[in-house]
């Protein structure tokens, strides 16, 4: 993985969890990890685009841990 910048935790999980010839995921467990991730992802970037007190910016880092 050469990106040129350190990898996003999204990016990471899913390098190190997919099988590269297939792109698909290693177990259950590492495809449930990323939807959940997702959801809560979108969920808060519906919530920042809602608000009328300023906008907050959810990083990838602070949604993974």
């Amino acid at each position: 993985m050469v990106l040129g910048r350190e990898p996003t935790p999204v990016e990471l999980h899913s390098h190190t969890h997919k099988r590269q010839k297939e792109q698909q995921w290693v177990d259950e467990r590492a495809r449930k990890t990323f939807e959940e991730y997702t959801r809560i992802r979108e969920s808060q970037a519906v919530v920042g685009d809602g608000s009328s007190g300023g906008s907050t910016e959810y990083s990838d880092y602070h949604t993974w841990s």
